[in-house]
């Protein structure tokens, strides 16, 4: 749908800009800042907001905060957009998950029995894990 997209289009470019990102923890002269680059180099083109919230293992700027956009995967910054108790980026989040958590669900059912464990030892650990109620019932 066009008006879709051009409503998508007009939130990110009034909110979020194109020289604002999410960020970098960094630590500039003994203080954390959120910065565009890993490194800040004097006089360079790192952007660091003194603002911020951490967010997936980086950080946005605070403003981003319940905004109406989904910033972070585990729905940190938009904790009013839930569904069944879950923020919608964890859900969103998860639909990658879909079929590694499906095949390890099988391959669980056929051999030792399906039980959560077995899921997560054949997937290993990683982000899907906090997704397999999403997918199949464990005991």
């Amino acid at each position: 749908n066009q008006n879709a997209l051009q409503h998508v289009r007009n939130f990110v470019e009034l909110n979020k800009g194109e020289d604002r990102k999410k960020g970098h923890l960094v630590e500039v002269q003994g203080t954390s800042k959120c910065c565009s680059t890993p490194w800040v180099e004097t006089g360079g083109d790192s952007v660091c907001y003194d603002k911020f919230v951490k967010c997936d293992g980086g950080c946005i700027p605070e403003d981003w905060m319940s905004d109406g956009w989904p910033d972070c995967i585990d729905g940190t910054d938009e904790l009013s957009m839930s569904a069944n108790g879950k923020v919608l980026p964890h859900q969103l989040g998860c639909i990658h998950c879909g079929g590694v958590i499906l095949s390890a669900g099988y391959l669980c059912q056929q051999s030792e029995g399906l039980t959560r464990s077995c899921v997560e030892s054949i997937m290993g650990p990683g982000q899907c894990n906090v997704c397999i109620e999403e997918f199949i019932q464990v005991p």
